[in-house]
């Protein structure tokens, strides 16, 4: 990246109505002296940005290369510049001054104009394409609070955007500080074992250093039958109550997230130790609150998390380990120190140090990142990563791969093997029901178009379609299921046959899959 900066107010600064600047020139001359190093050629440059600190105007390094260093005239400036028996002698002035006439010049018009297509035949502006970032209006918004307007400058100015590492075909690659703080919290780390990455007892658990592993291993250590166990079927148990605790907070903190945004009402946090202040309470909000009716709860206790809904799953039933070998109520809340690269920063925003309660450090870690709450003022000015619940089914796939080890398909490959097995076996699943000879989806699509002119003709395509059964042997995360079920809904909109309840078709949506997820717009 290549920036030319430029007092306030400056004449020489860039802008629409000042295109041919000295500011230009020099950005110009920067780029050719970056291309044309003889002792390290840099050919990585991703953006040139001319800013007075008000104005930002950013410009795609490419767009350079195209208008400028591929330019026959200003390959043929540079070159003499750098000639040292050019009269130019090392004068950038001279340089800048050429610059400018080369750029009212008609004859470079002419030459832009004669490379309108590129190599693939599609068309070139011949104008110099950027985008402008206007921060006065920036710092307005600032004051009238209008933090959501803020996001774009924050994300234009984000290293992803600039250094152009931004992956946008992969919404889930691991987040490694939130990865590793979350296994140093919870007493692991990963080990290479017979070349497979497994996970195992961290240095820190047995150092007896109060992890949520030592935490657990302490409460068991005198119960006899844990004492019966192996020393792997003991680490099996450890395992099985640390997934199975972790599955049920995290889901929670995406709860607690939607919750929060939907209500627009920060007061509706409750994984924080002003409500759960600790793992009996944490046990109490599993099965006293979560998994009982409103009507049902009676424990006095717990009446600051009373407006919680129900939540009529199997995740919040005390399970058969739980039982029969520890619930999460009674573990000790012990003191452990911050990570050293915690991702916890102080109210000067320097990472944390000394030491905190086990379930409090959970808490304020989980609450470090951003599970998918409104971009409001806390969010932008902490800069809290997103944590989006496709990377969280990567974690539990790394946790419960454990022992062999794990690989997360990417989802765009998942997606395609979804969306291209799924065709074929739509397409099949109505031929052999319906005695048609479609090939594709299109064929098949005017044949559904007639059948549901037909009365209950939405309902019986939706029961042939209905009919079809996914599985997935390896589960896992259940990633491939949900991609899967992602692309069945998106291919019967795409078949005009999704429908309501009662069978009415769905008309004035659109839908469209996004990052593992389903965009639904009202029209």
């Amino acid at each position: 990246m290549l920036i030319e900066a430029k007092k306030h107010q400056s004449a020489e600064m860039f802008s629409a109505q000042n295109v041919n600047c000295k500011a230009l020139h020099e950005c110009i001359f920067y780029y050719f002296r970056e291309r044309e190093n003889k002792r390290l050629i840099n050919t990585s440059i991703k953006f040139l940005i001319i800013t007075d600190f008000y104005q930002f105007y950013i410009f795609k390094a490419s767009e350079f290369d195209r208008l400028f260093y591929k330019n026959t005239h200003f390959k043929k400036l540079y070159k003499n510049f750098t000639d040292k028996n050019s009269l130019f002698k090392g004068n950038t002035e001279k340089f800048y001054n050429e610059c400018k006439k080369i750029l009212d010049s008609p004859e470079y018009l002419e030459s832009i104009q004669e490379k309108k297509k590129d190599s693939q035949g599609k068309s070139q502006s011949c104008s110099l394409q950027g985008f402008h970032l206007d921060f006065k209006a920036l710092f307005d918004k600032i004051n009238s609070n209008d933090f959501k307007a803020i996001r774009p400058f924050f994300k234009a100015l984000s290293p992803e955007f600039l250094f152009d590492t931004f992956n946008p075909n992969d919404a889930n690659s691991l987040n490694k500080d939130f990865y590793n703080e979350l296994l140093y919290i919870l007493g692991l780390e990963e080990c290479k074992q017979n070349d497979k990455i497994i996970i195992a007892q961290s240095k820190e658990s047995k150092a007896g250093q109060n992890t949520i592993y030592t935490a657990i291993l302490q409460s068991l250590k005198d119960k006899e039958k844990f004492k019966a166990k192996s020393d792997d079927e003991k680490f099996e148990s450890l395992m099985q109550l640390i997934i199975l605790w972790l599955n049920r907070i995290l889901f929670l903190k995406l709860i607690e997230a939607s919750l929060v945004k939907f209500n627009n009402n920060k007061s509706l946090k409750f994984l924080n130790t002003h409500k759960v202040p600790n793992f009996r309470i944490l046990s109490g909000l599993f099965f006293e609150i979560l998994a009982k009716n409103s009507h049902e709860r009676d424990a006095k206790h717990l009446e600051k998390l009373f407006y919680l809904p129900y939540l009529n799953s199997s995740l919040f039933e005390k399970q058969e380990i739980e039982n029969n070998l520890l619930d999460i109520s009674e573990l000790n809340d012990m003191n452990l120190p911050y990570f050293k690269a915690t991702q916890i920063k102080d109210k000067n925003a320097k990472k944390k140090q000394g030491q905190v309660k086990l379930l409090d450090y959970l808490f304020e870690f989980l609450d470090s990142f951003d599970f998918g709450s409104d971009e409001e003022e806390s969010e932008l000015i902490e800069q809290k990563t997103l944590i989006s619940s496709s990377i969280l089914g990567l974690v539990f796939e790394k946790l419960n791969g454990y022992k062999e080890g794990s690989f997360y398909t990417p989802s765009f490959i998942t997606n395609y093997m979804c969306k291209q097995s799924l065709q074929q076996v739509v397409i099949q699943k109505f031929n052999t029901a319906k005695n048609w000879d479609c090939k594709d989806l299109q064929s098949l699509k005017l044949r559904l178009d007639k059948l549901t002119d037909s009365p209950d003709g939405y309902k019986e395509a939706n029961k042939i379609f209905d009919s079809i059964k996914v599985c997935d042997p390896s589960v896992g995360s259940g990633h491939f299921l949900v991609s899967m079920l992602n692309n069945m809904i998106e291919l019967k909109f795409h078949l005009k046959i999704l429908c309501d309840e009662n069978f009415e078709r769905l008309k004035d949506i659109q839908l469209r899959l996004e990052n593992d997820e389903i965009v639904l717009q009202d029209s």
